[in-house]
């Protein structure tokens, strides 16, 4: 992917009431690794603000953050995008 490509990733968590939708210059396959593998550095603490600022400063991957969501009930969201469970 070129570097002004971007992908849309609606990274969600809590049985999908929560999530954030971000666009960063990786596909699907490599941003899933990128999400385990950040999740699995530091577990307990892991959110995504810093997820992105480590996407940007450890790995290289041009990221943005969107927006952010939270609902009572899961949020199903239609559009061209990758969901993840973050």
């Amino acid at each position: 992917m070129s570097q002004s490509e971007f992908e849309m990733y609606d990274l969600y968590w809590d049985n999908g009431r929560e999530g954030c939708i971000i666009k960063a210059n990786t596909f699907k396959e490599e941003m899933e690794k990128l999400v385990n593998e950040y999740i699995e550095s530091d577990p307990d603490e892991y959110n995504i603000h810093d997820f992105i600022d480590w996407l940007e400063l450890v790995k290289g991957v041009k990221a943005e953050l969107i927006i952010c969501y939270y609902s009572n009930s899961p949020v199903e969201i239609d559009g061209t995008h990758h969901s993840i469970h973050f």
